[in-house]
């Protein structure tokens, strides 16, 4: 019972990290509209969002396993 409860509270934790990736993932994009729309520069904004969206898709991969 105490490793359902661990496991459940590891899969909680890793899909509240998920959700904020996400989030700033969201807020990268938005820069990124801003900035093309000034037609500002936005590559090291778009290396981020990349980057994110790397960790994001890693973290889902792990949370599928721990919840199967």
């Amino acid at each position: 019972a105490q490793n359902i409860i661990g496991m459940d509270k590891e899969i909680r934790k890793q899909k509240t990290t998920l959700q904020n990736l996400q989030t700033q993932r969201n807020q990268v994009a938005k820069q990124i509209g801003h900035l093309k729309s000034s037609k500002g520069n936005c590559d090291s904004l778009m290396l981020e969002a990349e980057n994110l969206r790397h960790l994001s898709a890693q973290l889902e991969k792990e949370i599928i396993k721990l919840e199967a």
